[in-house]
């Protein structure tokens, strides 16, 4: 059986979950990162901690990191999404996943500090 993102976030095409509230897109990916775990996410983060605070201060989707870079990190990471049941895995569940998890880690290193 195929298992996509949305399927093991529990929503449908339109992003709502059964009761018909919709889930937003950092939601969903957060709940992905948990799923893999944050630590595991950073090691395939293709950019430091404070490139990556750098980058949220002029676009919060880290659109000033060349695109292919995330996209190098697709065929390892994508075993990670696997190894949580996705197996329905896209280059852009991928990204999204890992640039969810770059504002996560710039989050929690801030909170730390």
């Amino acid at each position: 059986m195929s298992t996509s993102v949305k399927d093991y976030v529990g929503i449908n095409s339109r992003f709502e979950r059964e009761d018909g509230t919709r889930m937003a897109h950092e939601d969903i990916y957060t709940k992905v990162v948990e799923g893999v775990g944050l630590e595991t996410c950073i090691a395939y983060i293709p950019a430091s901690q404070a490139e990556i605070k750098t980058a949220l201060k002029n676009n919060t989707n880290l659109n000033t990191i060349p695109l292919s870079a995330w996209d190098r990190v697709h065929p390892s990471f994508k075993r990670q999404l696997v190894a949580i049941g996705i197996n329905t895995v896209s280059q852009s569940d991928t990204v999204c996943t890992l640039k969810q998890a770059a504002r996560m880690w710039a989050e929690a290193d801030d909170q730390n500090s």
